[in-house]
């Protein structure tokens, strides 16, 4: 009888992984935060959140 949890060998051996095409090597550059508008507009606006929330938070205590 075969034990079912016992694992079976191995019959076929692992390919190589292909090459990475040239467009896949290329390392990609996120654009610069201090020069970019629009993160700007969502920090100054996290900042503006966070401060809030932190004047909530000390006028219910």
């Amino acid at each position: 009888m075969i034990n079912p949890l016992k694992k079976k060998p191995r019959t076929h051996f692992l390919q190589e992984a292909p090459e990475k095409p040239d467009w896949l090597k290329v390392k990609l550059t996120f654009p610069d935060p201090k020069n970019n508008p629009v993160a700007i507009v969502r920090n100054s606006l996290e900042k503006k959140n966070s401060t809030l929330s932190a004047k909530v938070l000390l006028v219910r205590i």
